[in-house]
């Protein structure tokens, strides 16, 4: 009895939070043209406009869907398809209020594999827009922040939905992430290297080698530890460093010891497409 207020408590936030997205973030969408239309046919009328690519229209549609019918047999598939078509739409930011509240009403969806993956995918494009996504971008001269979060989400995915569809794309971003976020910290060593603060180049050197072993990075963190314990005039820790470097990364124990994602490129991992959930 006391889940299913809750849960009737977290629809009604549902319904007030949607109200607010169409009247403040929604680029002038409107539900009123769905005034009094029955579920099935304002659920019928966002498909359409989504299969079509009539974005706003869809959001409009779905949208209605949630303040008129929020307990219906529609909802659960309608917030599916809602998630999507803001991603869609270039509202990264409204699209993930979605996905936190469809996972927060329905935990237990058999679809909930694919709100993990939009929610990674939009972490995973550090919240570009629309216009923004069109611009240079290389994730390694970013914040990590919203990568690591990405991260999480995937890796989240692939342990609760080990066979979904996704876990496979799920786990390329993952690989992709560690290899982008290791170099952002190495920029960072190489960084401090360059203007002699060389302690904390070590630092952020140290950290690769530590959370990030298996990267290409490794053996750029590496050389900057070496460089920075020799300016500071610590020749053993010069010395032990540059024998590991050279046991690892030698052309013959470089390739036995280290996989490299450098293959996998950021352009070529497939967007998320939209889902075919059924009604029941």
């Amino acid at each position: 009895m006391q889940s299913k207020v809750v849960n009737r408590l977290l629809c009604v936030m549902f319904i007030a939070i949607s109200l607010l997205l169409v009247s403040c973030g929604g680029k002038g969408i409107s539900i009123a043209a769905y005034k009094g239309k029955s579920a099935q046919k304002v659920y019928k009328l966002g498909k359409h406009f989504l299969k079509k690519q009539g974005y706003k229209d869809a959001i409009a549609a779905f949208e209605s869907l949630n303040a008129q019918y929020p307990f219906s047999k529609y909802s659960e598939s309608g917030n599916l398809n809602l998630m999507y078509a803001y991603y869609e739409y270039g509202e990264p930011e409204l699209a993930l209020v979605i996905i936190n509240r469809f996972l927060q009403l329905y935990p237990h969806s058999e679809h909930a594999d694919y709100a993990y993956y939009v929610k990674g995918v939009i972490e995973f494009e550090n919240h570009r827009n629309i216009l923004q996504k069109y611009l240079p971008y290389k994730m390694s001269e970013h914040d990590d922040e919203h990568h690591i979060l990405a991260f999480n989400t995937f890796k989240q995915l692939v342990k609760e939905y080990p066979k979904s569809k996704y876990a496979k794309d799920a786990i390329k971003r993952m690989l992709f992430i560690r290899d982008s976020v290791a170099s952002h910290v190495v920029s960072i060593a190489k960084f401090y290297f360059d203007r002699k603060a060389y302690i904390a180049a070590i630092a952020r050197a140290k950290e690769v080698i530590q959370h990030y072993e298996h990267t290409p990075a490794v053996k750029d963190a590496l050389r900057i530890m070496l460089k920075s314990y020799r300016k500071l005039g610590l020749t053993k820790l010069a010395d032990t460093t540059e024998k590991v470097w050279k046991v690892n990364f030698t052309k013959p124990a470089y390739k036995q010891h280290h996989v490299s994602t450098s293959s996998i490129k950021q352009q070529d991992l497939p967007k998320p497409a939209m889902i075919s959930s059924k009604v029941k």
